[in-house]
């Protein structure tokens, strides 16, 4: 009874079809259905398989459209509703379901999602978690659980739509475009589609992850272009569609209206309006004129924060009128702005004059202009015919090249198409060999660092060229093949604004910009790392510090690494059994810290002791290390149990020296460590502070050292008491080898607690001398690096404490020579002292 029925919508041989011979043959169906058809859909009641529902768009003014219903398996049709929700927006909408168990059950999805539980007579809203709702799936072995898709994500329920699952576990927001401001850490702006504007942190200083408290609302609405002072970014400006746009005070949250011209466009065809804005209408910010740019189908500008624009340029599009009529032909306009021609959809302005912009058009036309916008060149290459001009990019190194990204995946044409001038527009070469069909090109930037070294953004993802376009190569390194809508170089990073899968950071630039084409992969290699600063923040997933203890649930954003990362090359003949070290030296050329491939024989790890030391990836290819910026890590006491941490202090900012190791070969760079810019310090605070650390490390191995020296004494004493045991000629010997194994256990019992087992003992036992050692060197190890008063004090307290414990320690050491001595004159071994 499952006939194959066919939907025909708009235009020459639009309408209904039903066949009743697998497809073979279609009879069209005209009982009760109306001629004038528009967009449509159907739905068959699975409960009633005659039941047949068609959602018809139709001339609104005639009231002909509305949702018919058939009793008949579509013989006839009788509209049961002319509810005007169900139609409005056609062009996107008119999707319809049938509850499968109840076929007077029917939802329809438009901007808000309706109801009807009496065949479609009536409709009610339909809550969910978002709006613009677009499909829907009903279990069919239980009503009550359905899937809502939407412009927000998937959600379920399964309680009938009385409640649904979140939204906000889903990284998929959609971004138009992407820019950054200077702060540190630098914060994210974009548009999310049906969604508002939004600011992120590129990194969280306090948390092991992005988290929704580092988001917040900027400026702008769904599709807005944002721009700002990138230094001082207190005034955003953020547009949306149909022109609207607001100045957004980032101190008062407070947000002003400063439209070009304030006219509510939705319903007026374009060739009506005064002037014609992008869906995504550009905005810029100049920084040398203290200026803002906003486009239309001209140019304008202001000074004055918005409140008034000049107008300056002239139409620059191809203004085709007959291409500026009624959207969402032939019956329901859609009017909010997506469909708007003739535009100007980027502009993009010179870091190197103040007086240049370029202009790029959704028809295919770019213009520039020298002189401020006092006049424009037409300098579209002949061979573009109408295109969407959708990204351009001046070089940061040659103020006469500047890039362009087209497409024309509109007219279903999926072909790359990327451009290059080197003469302001004169002549123009195009640039995109090596990106296949369907990799339809979106945008175009140029390393800040490398000349022609440039990334491009596709509908399928990322590409590189090393040779400024000549060739082209995928660079995904773990982005999800997605549309990359902008891209942006940024502090040595490259941010990703995507089409579905939320906003994506490659932090370390520096290996690529180090990169040369046909380097020999049979050498090794260790690249010059990026200068790090020292903050307080938890790391990525890739640095290692994003323990267990620390990670965050997947929907939150990862932190860049935290440390020094440290990318080496390693041949493609490396064996494995190749040692492999790396000397991390200071400017006095003394080491700091030494790790290779290898774990340290002696360690052993145990509960409340140090963490091992990090060992070196070592693989054929390129090798990833992050040096956390510490010194080494301090020794434990196995068994003692310390609620704290042995990681070696932070570094002092400054210039350190990389000497790499492999095998007989030694390569060699050096890094930077720069300080928290927040921080208000001198280099006198940091070498004090290094100073203090050194004074605390120090005693603190000291006591370690000395308590596992003298284990070894005290298990050799064990030994003799224990071959004593029976010896009744030896009786008094025995006796003084327990004496003296007491008098090392109080000892060692001042210095280390080995009661505690676990982190709450810490509530149960006296932390012992180490303990306060350990907690010294924490509250020592701040970012800020003043040494406070009552540090010093309690160093200094500590250290008589343990300089007693040496005074004693000097006491029993005379006691073991003298217990060696009657072990001599009795024939028996003597204790070795290490």
């Amino acid at each position: 009874r499952r006939l194959p029925w066919l939907v025909r919508s708009g235009g020459k041989g639009s309408g209904l079809y039903k066949s009743v011979d697998g497809g073979a043959t279609w009879a069209k169906l005209t009982n009760g259905i109306p001629t004038e058809l528009g967009k449509m859909s159907i739905a068959l009641a699975k409960a009633e398989p005659d039941r047949v529902y068609a959602l018809i768009e139709s001339d609104t003014e005639k009231e002909l459209g509305g949702l018919f219903a058939s009793d008949n398996a579509g013989a006839s049709f009788t509209r049961v509703s002319t509810d005007h929700r169900l139609t409005q927006r056609a062009w996107y909408y008119v999707e319809m379901t049938v509850d499968p168990q109840n076929e007077q059950v029917l939802y329809v999805l438009n901007s808000p999602a309706l109801k009807s539980i009496d065949g479609g007579h009536s409709w009610a809203p339909f809550s969910a978690r978002h709006g613009d709702h677009h499909q829907l799936w009903i279990n069919p072995q239980n009503s009550k659980n359905m899937v809502m898709a939407n412009d927000g994500g998937a959600t379920i329920t399964f309680n009938g739509g009385a409640s649904w699952s979140s939204q906000d576990n889903q990284p998929t927001a959609q971004f138009y475009r992407v820019n950054a401001d200077f702060l540190f850490p630098y914060n994210l702006y974009g548009g999310q589609q049906d969604n508002t504007s939004v600011k992120i942190s590129s990194r969280n200083l306090t948390d092991g992850a992005i988290g929704d408290k580092d988001w917040g609302y900027s400026g702008g609405g769904e599709s807005a272009f944002l721009a700002f002072d990138r230094r001082n970014p207190t005034k955003v400006m953020g547009g949306s569609y149909q022109g609207t746009i607001e100045l957004m005070d980032t101190k008062t949250q407070e947000r002003k209206p400063v439209m070009v011209a304030p006219i509510q466009y939705q319903a007026l065809q374009p060739k009506e309006m005064k002037y014609r804005f992008n869906w995504n209408a550009p905005v810029v910010y100049n920084s040398q004129q203290k200026a803002f740019y906003h486009a239309a189908n001209v140019v304008f500008k202001t000074t004055n924060l918005g409140n008034s624009w000049e107008a300056i340029s002239p139409d620059l599009t191809r203004n085709d009128t007959s291409k500026q009529g009624t959207s969402g032909l032939p019956y329901t306009n859609e009017g909010a702005g997506g469909e708007n021609y003739g535009t100007i959809a980027y502009l993009a302005d010179s870091p190197h004059d103040p007086s240049v912009l370029y202009a790029g058009s959704d028809d295919g036309l770019i213009h520039l202009t020298r002189d401020a916008g006092k006049s424009w060149l037409n300098i579209t290459p002949p061979q573009w015919g109408e295109t969407l001009v959708n990204c351009i990019e001046v070089s940061p190194h040659d103020q006469a090249t500047a890039y362009v990204a087209t497409t024309r995946y509109k007219v279903n044409d999926f072909a790359p198409s990327l451009f290059k001038t080197t003469d302001y527009g004169k002549t123009w070469k195009k640039i995109d060999k090596g990106i296949p069909y369907g990799a339809y090109t979106r945008c175009i930037r140029e390393d800040k660092q490398r000349k022609g070294l440039l990334f491009a953004g596709t509908e399928t993802g990322l590409f590189i060229s090393f040779n400024d376009g000549e060739n082209w190569q995928p660079l995904q390194l773990g982005l999800p093949i997605t549309p990359v809508t902008d891209l942006l170089v940024h502090e040595n990073d490259l941010i990703a604004a995507t089409m579905g899968r939320s906003f994506w950071i490659l932090d370390q630039l520096a290996p690529l910009q180090q990169y040369k084409l046909g380097q020999n992969l049979g050498q090794s290699l260790l690249y010059q790392p990026e200068a790090a600063h020292r903050v307080g923040a938890f790391g990525g997933p890739d640095d290692g510090t994003d323990t267990p203890a620390n990670a965050k649930p997947k929907f939150n954003g990862d932190n860049p690494a935290n440390g020094v990362v440290i990318f080496y090359q390693l041949s493609t003949g490396f064996a494995e059994t190749t040692p492999l070290k790396l000397e991390i030296l200071d400017i006095k050329g003394e080491v700091v810290r030494v790790f290779s491939t290898k774990p340290h024989p002696d360690f052993s790890q145990y509960p409340g002791g140090p963490n091992p030391e990090p060992l070196l990836p070592a693989k054929a290819g390129l090798n990833k290390f992050v040096w956390d910026m510490r010194a080494p890590i301090l020794p434990g006491v196995p068994t003692v149990f310390i609620e704290g941490s042995y990681e070696g202090h932070k570094v002092s900012p400054g210039q350190y020296t990389l000497r790499l190791h492999v095998g007989s070969q030694t390569l060699e760079t050096k890094a930077t460590i720069l300080p928290h810019p927040g921080i208000e310090a001198t280099e006198a605070d940091y070498a004090e502070q290094a100073d203090w650390h050194a004074k605390v490390d120090a005693e603190f191995t000291d006591i370690h050292t000395a308590v596992l020296r003298m284990r070894k004494v005290r298990q050799q004493i064990s030994g003799v008491v224990s071959l004593l045991a029976d010896a009744v000629a030896h009786a008094a010997l025995g006796k003084e080898a327990q004496a003296l194994m007491a008098k090392l256990t109080r000892w060692e019992d001042a210095l280390v607690q080995n009661k505690a087992k676990s982190n709450d003992d810490i509530i149960n036992y006296v932390n012992r001398l180490s303990a306060d050692y350990l907690f010294l060197k924490y509250e020592l190890d701040s970012n800020t690096p003043q040494v406070t008063a009552g540090q010093k004090a309690q160093f200094a307290a500590l250290h008589v404490r343990w300089a007693a414990s040496q005074a004693t320690l000097a006491t029993l050491l005379q006691s073991v020579t003298a217990f060696n001595q009657t072990c001599q004159k009795a024939g028996l071994q003597t204790i070795i002292v290490p």
